[in-house]
């Protein structure tokens, strides 16, 4: 692709790929019917003239000719049979094999997420748009429906790289693929090419024994030639529709972003997202995700799938190289770098600055949740605290003060160390805690210490926090959720090493898969340790809903690890 050239006095605009590419659209089409007509003529005909056409032309009267159209017109017919079903096929099927899941409301990512749908669906031409995303940390996003209904979708890993302004130029590619009806013709080009699968070795030989139709009279020992010729020639034919197939979806995928251009006014930013989703490696897959997780990696590699994503399934993975002409014919999508070049273009925006920009590291802001602690270093919730009442002295601690548990009347508190006795609304460090509680009080109580937990966010997932004893409670699915986000940041400096780290409880090592007194704080039930994947680490972990515990300053570890 052509960098960008401050002298053209003529530059390409997006309506300029927009008109190109509809027109190669309009072309090929036709095409693509005709050669498919074509293609399951010859494999009819050749069928038939080597098996049954010395017995049965002469007394109907058929040709050569007469058999080749009979079979290209049923062609015709299979491939508009095929761009009907493509047209009814319901969403939810999409929905359930990938795993796509309704947003979080909880979660800031999502919420923003769902906030872009709804701000470039504004410009584009379609009636109703959902949102939901798949639950892993590879980096892609799809939609399917037409302009009644839709849905866009996106990876977990996707929102995790891109900023607002990537992930608007994201929505409005996709969405630009349901204003023209890309998806549903996505389905038929994907559809018609399955045909060609019952023509293999394999499935003829079978299909053939099953029926005893190379047994007949006349015909017999050419079962074999048949089976062999229609298996030579089927994946020929099939790679001759595949090449009018895949350069459609060629030219649909520029007018997808010369249309998200014109959708979101930012070719820039849409360079940014193409280049992080589509040349920068996913994290690994994370141990533990559901069943539907699982099924993306077989679901989006199958043809009907892969041609609707917005980069080619694993394309990051491949690396940057030369793709030779003969590769370029089978393509989906056009090349990364190719694509990325062409927006450059509309954004006058020089390839090397871009990649220079781009390229710098991205890193994610220090989780720091330490425990409270006095001057000297000590545990506020372990230190002994007092209330005076009714003429008596009796001895409480930090979680009951929390609570209101024996504060009546005129009642007095001091602390270890204190000199003088205080009213609670007045005591300057009781005060201080209950201030960080205002209007961030979440539901359960911490394992470790009984305090309540406290609402933190971290890169837009919802966290249950003790502040007294530095502990976070989450789901196994908001872990991923971290992981999936996380970029290599700093760690807190009083953690130094990390390499080593394998947690503590109460100051002794725990072994893997044991159960420990600490109970979930949703069901329960006995915390057991878990290994964190194939770290050191040994955090706990609800054996009924898979809750996850960590000790002070175990999650930044963790995401760190």
């Amino acid at each position: 692709m052509k960098n960008f050239n401050r002298e053209d006095v003529n530059p390409e605009t997006f309506y300029d790929i927009q008109d190109d590419a509809t027109w190669a659209i309009a072309r090929m089409m036709p095409q693509l019917m005709l050669i498919y007509s074509i293609s399951i003529g010859l494999l009819g005909t050749v069928g038939v003239v080597l098996l049954r056409f010395q017995q049965y032309s002469p007394a109907l009267g058929f040709g050569i000719g007469w058999i080749f159209l009979s079979f290209a017109a049923f062609g015709l017919v299979i491939a508009l049979v095929h761009a009907f079903l493509a047209y009814l096929r319901p969403l939810d099927k999409f929905t359930s094999r990938l795993g796509a899941e309704p947003l979080d409301p909880e979660d800031r990512y999502h919420s923003i997420f769902k906030n872009v749908v709804e701000e470039i669906s504004l410009a584009a031409p379609v009636s109703y748009v959902s949102a939901r995303v798949i639950p892993t940390p590879r980096t892609n996003a799809l939609a399917a429906g037409d302009q009644q209904v839709a849905e866009v979708m996106i990876t977990e890993g996707a929102l995790g790289q891109l900023s607002r302004e990537e992930l608007q130029t994201v929505v409005a590619h996709e969405l630009a693929h349901i204003a023209y009806g890309d998806a549903r013709l996505k389905l038929f080009t994907a559809n018609i090419l399955e045909i060609f699968e019952i023509f293999n070795f394999e499935k003829i030989s079978k299909s053939s024994r099953s029926v005893g139709g190379f047994r007949t009279r006349g015909t017999r020992g050419r079962g074999a030639l048949v089976i062999l010729v229609l298996a030579l020639l089927a994946p020929l034919l099939k790679g001759l529709n595949r090449i009018f197939a895949t350069g459609i979806s060629l030219q649909r995928e520029w007018r997808a972003d010369a249309t998200a251009v014109e959708y979101s006014r930012n070719p820039l930013a849409l360079a940014r997202a193409l280049y992080r989703l589509g040349s920068l490696k996913s994290k690994s897959v994370s141990v533990g995700l559901p069943a539907p997780v699982r099924d993306y990696r077989e679901s989006v590699a199958s043809p009907a799938y892969s041609q609707l994503l917005l980069v080619p399934f694993d394309s990051a993975s491949r690396g940057v190289k030369e793709i030779s002409w003969w590769e370029k014919l089978f393509l989906s999508h056009p090349p990364v770098e190719n694509r990325i070049a062409r927006t450059l273009n509309l954004a006058r925006v020089p390839y090397s600055d871009f990649k220079r920009q781009v390229e710098r590291e991205r890193s994610s802001p220090q989780l720091d949740l330490p425990a409270l602690r006095d001057k000297e270093g000590n545990l506020l919730y372990k230190q002994n605290w007092w209330i005076y009442a009714d003429g008596s002295e009796s001895e409480t601690n930090l979680v009951d003060l929390l609570s209101g548990e024996g504060l009546t009347g005129e009642a007095l508190i001091a602390r270890e160390g204190d000199e003088d006795w205080s009213k609670p609304d007045q005591h300057r460090n009781l005060k201080a805690i209950k201030k960080l509680y205002e209007n961030e009080k979440e539901k359960g109580n911490c394992p470790q210490c009984g305090a309540p937990f406290c609402r933190r966010f971290y890169l837009g997932v919802p966290i249950k926090v003790c502040l007294l004893c530095g502990g976070v409670a989450l789901s196994w699915r908001k872990v991923i959720r971290l992981e999936t986000r996380h970029r290599d940041g700093k760690l807190p400096e009083r953690l130094g090493n990390i390499e080593d780290y394998t947690g503590y409880h109460g100051g002794e090592p725990i072994p893997e898969d044991e159960m420990i007194g600490a109970e979930c704080p949703d069901c329960e039930i006995p915390f057991r340790t878990k290994r964190y994947h194939a770290t050191k680490l040994i955090v706990d972990q609800c054996p009924n809903c898979n809750l996850t515990w960590f000790e002070e300053d175990e999650l930044a570890i963790a995401l760190n690890l």
